[in-house]
């Protein structure tokens, strides 16, 4: 199992990847400042959907 570092992950494209990286058994350490640039109740959502793996980690 590897270990990676995602930055952003509570954006689109960076929660896809780690969503792919959990899925298959991978373990994601997850890093954002949740601006608001973006709408942050959706980056909240993808943040709760990444959290119900074990291997992910939010920082």
């Amino acid at each position: 199992m590897a270990h990676y570092l995602i930055t952003g992950v509570a954006g689109f494209i960076a929660a896809r990847v780690s969503d792919i990286l959990l899925a298959s058994g991978q373990t994601v350490l997850g890093v954002d400042n949740l601006n608001d640039a973006y709408d942050v109740r959706m980056k909240e959502h993808r943040l709760a959907l990444l959290r119900q793996s074990e291997n992910f980690t939010f920082v």
